[in-house]
């Protein structure tokens, strides 16, 4: 996409917002993440872990965060 810009038209600015942010893929799990019925809060655990990016048992040790990295429930 092209973006044009002309001093006799008006800025549209959702195809500004288009040309900067480009071809985006879809992603299956935003209707569940960012619903209207979801506190912000309780969207953000849902969207780390779909980026994987949620501080689990393991990562917080190899950071050093934590002394062991076996599951609480499990012992695994």
């Amino acid at each position: 996409m092209k973006l044009f810009y002309s001093p006799m038209e008006p800025i549209n600015t959702s195809l500004v917002y288009r040309w900067m942010m480009g071809n985006r893929n879809a992603v299956d799990w935003h209707s569940v993440v960012w619903n209207r019925l979801n506190v912000l809060k309780h969207s953000f655990v849902p969207w780390l872990y779909a980026h994987n990016r949620l501080l689990m048992k393991v990562r917080l040790y190899i950071y050093g965060k934590t002394d062991h990295y076996t599951c609480e429930l499990c012992g695994n």
